[in-house]
């Protein structure tokens, strides 16, 4: 989905950033996962972090460097993680 730049065509310097830095976010994806013991929920990294891509994407206009890019893509992958763990709860 965004590895392929078609998520990322409306800035080309976050989609280059992020196509730069894919198996890096990649691994990032699957530590956070084991980290929080998510893995044993049913959630996969490659999942996690497509979601977490396309809501970065959609509301942070400019991604200025690397570091920024790993901060907000470890948030967004935790707030995904715990809005599914509180869905799964009211169920």
């Amino acid at each position: 989905m965004v590895s392929d730049g078609s998520m990322c065509r409306q800035s080309d310097s976050r989609g280059t950033l992020i196509d730069a830095a894919w198996a890096e976010l990649c691994e990032l994806a699957r530590r956070e996962v084991a980290s929080t013991g998510a893995g044993t929920e049913g959630h996969q990294a490659s999942s996690l972090l497509d979601e977490a891509m396309v809501q970065l994407l959609r509301q942070h206009g400019e991604i200025r460097n690397l570091s920024q890019l790993r901060g907000l893509t470890t948030l967004f992958l935790r707030r995904i993680i715990a809005d599914r763990r509180r869905r799964a709860r009211l169920h």
